[in-house]
């Protein structure tokens, strides 16, 4: 195990990947680890089974990293530890489980927290959710949204959207569980459209190797890419899941036709027409034949694309990870004084 910081300031942050759950989670825990910068900042996550990826993922930035075998080792860690700040990126939380985080660290931050235990923490960010009503300690929105630094300092390509979308990109996560680069390609494929197709492979992709000869496509098929956002930026029209990849393409106003991986990404109020979204639902369960005639229509509407662009840069602009952690921190604050005068949050 990596050894732990000083006490005075630190932040611990629990983020995992695996195949099931795609990487968002680490790439996050990634970016918020920098915008922290200078604080003492420690990763902790899980590399036993399919928890591998995201260790390995980890291991490889040079962050200060911690391994854990099992949710044993990460209640011993903060027994050791006593952070500061726990920051958890593991989805919804039950009372009992935050209870127990609460005594083992002077404050907790969680993520994409819509479990019972979201009330005890004191600060929540939601960037894939809307608005909680009664809930100021809840930052809410795409707004909120943290992205790899290299978002912060993008620009979208300049120009005027083309009369008809020649370059496609589809991009579906880390792992994409539900298969729906290949549900794409499939519907490409009967189109016959004169586009050129972008394919990007995360790293823990573990589906058949994607020739786009096989679909009379052509074009090309990234892995391991370095500069998303050069990517993103030369594309006309995006074919995407709900996550956060949806926010870093309305960062670079490409227009995006969603189809969610599971239910709760069906629950992504980011992913949606008043951000310039065009969203489908739950990807298996549109008809090929759909699909197609979607792709079709937007490659074929240069208004619609042009709308979808102006509401992205709408969404977005001014978010950045720095503005968000001085949120954090603002909360964090405030939190503090309530408790030191002994006024109940």
């Amino acid at each position: 195990m990596a050894e732990p910081w000083p006490n005075s300031g630190g932040w611990l942050i629990r983020a995992d990947a695996a195949p099931a759950i795609g990487i968002g989670h680490v790439n996050r825990a990634l970016a918020l680890a920098r915008a922290l910068a200078p604080r003492p900042v420690l990763i902790a996550t899980r590399r036993d089974g399919d928890y591998r990826l995201g260790y390995q993922w980890l291991a490889e930035s040079g962050r200060p990293l911690c391994p854990l075998d099992g949710e044993a080792d990460f209640l011993d860690l903060l027994r050791r530890c006593r952070p500061e700040t726990l920051c958890l990126d593991i989805l919804d939380t039950g009372r009992r489980e935050m209870g127990v985080y609460r005594t083992l660290a002077r404050r907790v931050v969680s993520f994409e927290d819509l479990g019972p235990g979201a009330a005890l923490a004191d600060v929540v960010i939601n960037d894939l959710y809307g608005p909680a009503p009664g809930q100021a300690h809840v930052l809410a929105g795409v707004e909120h949204a943290l992205l790899s630094p290299a978002f912060d300092d993008a620009s979208p390509a300049p120009g005027a959207t083309p009369e008809r979308a020649e370059r496609l990109l589809l991009l579906f996560g880390g792992t994409d569980p539900a298969g729906l680069v290949h549900r794409c390609l499939d519907a490409l494929g009967r189109l016959a459209l004169p586009v050129r197709v972008e394919v990007v492979v995360g790293p823990g992709w573990r589906r058949r190797r994607i020739r786009l000869a096989d679909w009379g496509l052509c074009g090309r098929v990234h892995r391991d890419v370095q500069d998303m956002p050069a990517v993103m930026r030369n594309a006309d029209l995006a074919l995407s899941s709900a996550g956060r990849t949806v926010t870093e393409l309305m960062v670079m106003r490409v227009p995006t036709l969603v189809l969610c991986q599971n239910e709760r990404e069906l629950r992504h109020t980011h992913a949606s027409a008043r951000h310039g979204v065009c969203n489908l639902g739950l990807g298996r369960a549109v008809p090929v034949d759909r699909l197609a005639r979607e792709i079709a229509a937007l490659v074929a509407d240069r208004a619609r694309r042009e709308q979808m662009r102006a509401l992205a840069d709408r969404a977005v602009r001014g978010r950045s990870n720095r503005a968000i952690v001085a949120r954090i921190d603002g909360l964090l604050q405030g939190r503090s004084r309530r408790l030191d005068t002994g006024v109940t949050p």
